[in-house]
């Protein structure tokens, strides 16, 4: 049983250890203005596109709405075994602090330096 228990914990351990590395990855992303809001004229929503942390030119659809249920269209949400991955943590400062940067309906190609 004390076998058990303490296999338990070191997988808390790592489960928090991951979901801490990926709000810190979020914050970051957050703080280098690298979220976007773009308005989906189809819908009137609007959903949210984060700057790859290092490919360049690539940007991930990020569906967040608080208290409900959010996506996100990397790979490491699909396949993680947290909730969030780093975009939506991301998202999630840039509401937060007022960095969301707001570009109507195209992606911010020409923004890129």
């Amino acid at each position: 049983m004390k076998t058990t228990s303490i296999v338990s914990k070191q997988t808390k351990l790592v489960n928090n250890e991951q979901i801490m590395i990926r709000e810190a990855r979020g914050r970051r992303l957050a703080l280098l203005g690298k979220v976007f809001m773009i308005q989906n004229s189809k819908t009137n929503m609007n959903g949210y596109y984060v700057e790859s942390e290092f490919a360049s030119n690539r940007y991930y659809y990020v569906q967040y709405k608080e208290n409900d249920d959010s996506w996100c269209s990397c790979p490491d949400f699909s396949s993680n075994k947290v909730e969030n991955c780093k975009h939506l943590y991301a998202v999630q400062y840039a509401l937060h602090l007022g960095l969301v940067q707001q570009i109507g309906h195209k992606l911010p190609i020409s923004q890129k330096t």
